[in-house]
């Protein structure tokens, strides 16, 4: 039997040119429910009506794709691991859109904001971001997501720990949840080097079809030696998890930092710069794109020197080809990620040229509290500098050229289009620092994380103790039904 929707729990209308008769319906609150309907105009009216009336200060939202319909569907499943297929603003069509008789518009502003400059309202958004701003306070149930007794060891990156198990971890606590498992902090009990253990359920990976982007990721993670990436040392598999042993970075997000000074240094901001360009152009030479570079996925280490982490969007793809799939952070995407035009490699020093901005002016070049502004901001907008005494902010000319060039919204046109990492180091604004002595970690931080001692977490990280206890933990037949029928996706992880 059909399920019945309630037209109060509707949000948007997702149609596309590619079939008249098909149409999707978004419930924010639920799922996504697709149909065939021979007259969908007619009834895309009627439900118009019935919309206006049922919810007075309500929004349809009307999307219309070139594509199938599958693809921008949340089914069930994507609900249940909070994944949303949402299609971006981008696709909107304003015109076809509803508003109930008492909505009120997100663009619309309070008289107090109607004096601000753009650069004025989007920088005490900002503020107002940071002041709310505190850690993670990780919620952890005592149930834990670590068996060491039947765990095999897939990888070392050290050739003296091949025969390093699961058991020669000792389990400190919890420091994170991911959407397929918890992320514990470890010690190694040989050399006492804490490690962050990601822990990923199997049942999870399969009802959420990740395997393959797991894999990806994991040999991502793997290529990932370099001084400026976050790799992996070890990978552990038992029956029923995988497990990440990735090295525990003491200092936390680079953007928690960001948040407490507001803004850097120009030459803060371009040491951090220039860390974050070399590591994706190492990743660049190994063909593979980051995808999602933004200050919450950049850590600090206890040297004070930073890292990238995060690969859950990277993407390996030849020279000649275009990636074609939308994914990432609204605030750094580049112009053809959101025309999905197709992109390369361009799409990371486009990032760089929204950090390198962020960093040194307190705010993204493009920000917007509305999303459908900040898209069109990036397609259409240049960027805009602020005024240096007004704001009391200091950048050089230097500055200025490497932003306009990262950010020129022609991809064929943009800073590191010919020469990749070669070029981008090779402008004016990194020609004081020395990358040699950058590489060798020589050059003095401009900050460094106050520690008591070696396994002190400082105010970077909450750990949850819980339970020490790491035996398994019980998981449903059903799932262990599943995680059998797919056991040869996982024999050659």
């Amino acid at each position: 039997m059909k399920r019945k929707i309630s037209i109060e729990k509707i949000g948007g209308i997702i149609i596309s040119t590619k079939n008249s008769k098909e149409l999707v319906l978004h419930v924010p609150s639920e799922y996504d429910y697709r149909y065939q309907i021979d007259d969908r105009d007619t009834f895309i009216k009627l439900l118009k009506r019935e919309f206006i009336k049922r919810r007075p200060n309500g929004h349809l939202k009307f999307y219309c794709v070139k594509g199938g319909l599958k693809e921008v569907t949340t089914t069930e499943k994507d609900a249940k691991y909070k994944i949303s297929r949402l299609p971006t603003d981008d696709f909107r069509i304003l015109d076809e859109e509803v508003y109930g008789p008492d909505f009120v518009h997100e663009d619309s502003r309070t008289s107090a904001d109607a004096d601000s400059s753009p650069f004025e309202s989007n920088l005490k958004h900002v503020e107002k971001r940071a002041h709310e701003m505190s850690l993670d306070d990780t919620d952890d149930d005592g149930d834990q997501d670590f068996e060491t007794r039947n765990s095999v060891l897939l990888f070392s990156h050290k050739q003296e720990e091949e025969k390093v198990t699961l058991q020669d971890f000792e389990v400190l606590g919890v420091i994170g949840r991911g959407t397929f498992g918890k992320v514990f902090l470890a010690k190694l009990k040989t050399s006492e080097v804490l490690y962050a253990i990601k822990s990923l359920r199997k049942d999870v990976l399969v009802e959420a079809g990740q395997i393959e982007n797991v894999k990806l990721e994991k040999e991502i993670l793997l290529a990932c030696d370099h001084p400026f990436l976050a790799g992996m040392d070890f990978v552990f598999q038992s029956d029923t998890r995988l497990y990440f042993v990735i090295e525990f970075l003491r200092g936390g997000e680079l953007y928690k930092h960001f948040l407490k000074k507001r803004r850097f240094q120009e030459e803060e901001a371009k040491f951090y710069a220039a860390q974050i360009a070399l590591a994706i152009g190492h990743l660049h030479k190994q063909n593979i794109l980051h995808r999602d570079l933004k200050l919450e996925n950049i850590m600090i280490n206890g040297d004070g020197y930073v890292k990238v982490i995060d690969f859950g969007l990277a993407k390996i793809i030849n020279d000649d080809n275009l990636a074609m799939s939308f994914c990432g952070t609204p605030e750094y995407l580049a112009p053809e990620m959101v025309k999905q035009e197709g992109h390369d490699k361009g799409v990371d020093w486009w990032s760089l040229g929204v950090l390198i901005y962020e960093m040194t002016i307190g705010v993204t070049p493009f920000f917007s509290k509305s999303r459908l502004t900040l898209i069109n901001n990036i397609k259409k907008e240049e960027v805009i500098f602020p005024d240096k005494k007004k704001y009391k902010i200091e950048y050089s000319d230097d500055f200025v050229d490497v932003v306009l060039k990262l950010l020129n919204k022609d991809k064929k046109k943009r800073l590191g289009a010919d020469g990749d990492i070669d070029e981008i180091m090779e402008h004016p604004y990194f020609k004081s620092l020395d990358i040699d002595s950058l590489l060798k970690k020589e050059i003095k931080p401009p900050y460094l994380p106050e520690f008591s001692d070696k396994n002190d977490l400082g105010a970077y990280f909450k750990l949850k103790t819980g339970s020490k206890d790491v035996s398994d933990t019980m998981i449903p037949s059903s799932k262990l039904k599943k995680i059998k029928k797919h056991e040869s996706d996982f024999s050659n992880f």
